[in-house]
């Protein structure tokens, strides 16, 4: 006899069943399409490559650098299972950036790279040549993904990076297609070889800028000199920069006429402030000189030589009050001209005494004019003498 209404009773336990069976069957679906899917999608360039699975349907998941590589990767996915239409591409792209910008900074051992890099491939390349140029350095990585990479991020990379080893502290630059340099090298062969490097843009590069941002080495005590012996001037030590530099050295030539120059300055930072005008005031006293030197030190200025006659003795011995504000003339060791016969007199005229000739130094003029006047009381001192080299033994 037929009981349609107690049939169910019969399938209940066989719907149990199969409810069971999918329980326990679909995680290990699941886990074996995952693991197929990843290992198809494997080495695509794809930043946190993941899969997300549900019963038989698969997606691929991470961060991609083209369109191109999503579409591939769902293609590659596709493969594993049976009965299914295809795989989603549920990646995202990576961001445009314009400009596009990069940078590399240096502070003694610790590296920081930021802004924009391409793909994993060019973030681990630019990891490793920099740990590779900085030995055991910190390299701390901060870039992020963007897509529009110039064709010449590689080339800056590598030159900013061998850039930074000349640059205890600094930093590189790239943004858009043009390059910039700025820091403090260790020493003057540092400057020099940071220097001539920009010459030469990275590859693919249109401009490299930075000459003026690159500061020279600081010296203590700042020395400035020029030495001149017969028709050669020969100018040493430091300048703040190749401006003043060329300043000093047109200033040189207009003040000994014909000379025969020879600049052996080095750029460094440390000048005082009154530089240019303090080796611009002691050329023009060099020019009164025969052979001599005049050296700068800081703001203290030296100047020795032979003077050529009792007169230029007299003016350069005024002229060093008129020192440019800043400057102090330290040392003033000019040798009198010689003069033969030395001559001396002294002649009286009603309540006048006129004194001539030569007294053998400044000193030796002081004395002879203060024996004059306790000598002749009221009289006027008329003073008439030069100072020159010569006197004889014993004479003052």
């Amino acid at each position: 006899m037929c009981q349609p209404k107690k049939w169910w009773l019969g399938l209940l336990p066989l719907a149990l069943l199969w409810l069971l069976s999918n329980f326990i069957s679909t995680p290990k679906i699941e886990a074996d399409l995952t693991q197929c899917a990843l290992a198809a999608i494997k080495g695509m360039p794809i930043e946190k490559p993941g899969i997300a699975v549900q019963g038989r349907d698969v997606a691929v998941t991470g961060q991609t650098f083209s369109a191109e590589t999503g579409a591939a990767a769902a293609k590659a996915a596709a493969g594993c299972g049976e009965g299914r239409r295809g795989a989603l591409d549920a990646t995202t792209l990576a961001p445009e950036a314009k400009p596009y910008a990069w940078s590399a900074t240096r502070d003694g051992a610790k590296i920081t790279l930021a802004g924009n890099v391409p793909n994993p491939d060019a973030r681990a390349s630019i990891n490793a040549a920099a740990k590779k140029a900085f030995d055991g350095a910190e390299v701390t990585d901060t870039m992020t993904y963007a897509r529009g990479a110039p064709a010449c991020l590689t080339g800056a990379s590598a030159f900013g990076l061998k850039e930074l080893a000349l640059l205890p502290k600094g930093a590189v630059t790239l943004a858009a297609d043009a390059v910039t340099v700025a820091g403090e090298p260790r020493d003057f062969a540092g400057y020099d070889a940071a220097l001539a490097a920009l010459r030469t843009p990275p590859e693919g590069c249109a401009s490299i800028k930075g000459a003026e941002a690159i500061l020279p080495p600081e010296v203590k005590p700042y020395v400035w000199s020029a030495a001149r012996a017969g028709n050669t001037l020969a100018i040493s030590g430091y300048v703040p920069s190749a401006e003043v530099r060329t300043a000093i050295d047109t200033a040189a030539k207009a003040a000994i006429p014909g000379v025969e120059l020879k600049d052996t300055t080095i750029v460094a930072r440390g000048a005082p402030a009154v530089l240019a005008a303090g080796a611009v005031y002691g050329l023009g006293q060099l020019a009164k000189l025969g052979d001599g030197t005049v050296t700068l030190t800081d703001g203290n200025l030296a100047i020795s030589g032979d003077a050529a006659t009792p007169a230029v003795f007299a003016e350069m011995a005024q002229s060093a009050k008129a020192a440019p504000a800043g400057v102090t003339v330290a040392q003033m060791a000019v040798r009198p001209a010689e003069i033969k016969p030395f001559t001396w007199s002294a002649a009286k005229a009603g309540d006048s005494v006129t004194l001539g000739g030569f007294a053998p130094s400044l000193g030796a003029k002081e004395r002879i004019l203060a024996a004059a006047a306790a000598a002749i009381p009221g009289a006027k001192i008329i003073d008439q003498m030069g100072v020159a080299r010569g006197a004889p033994g014993g004479v003052e």
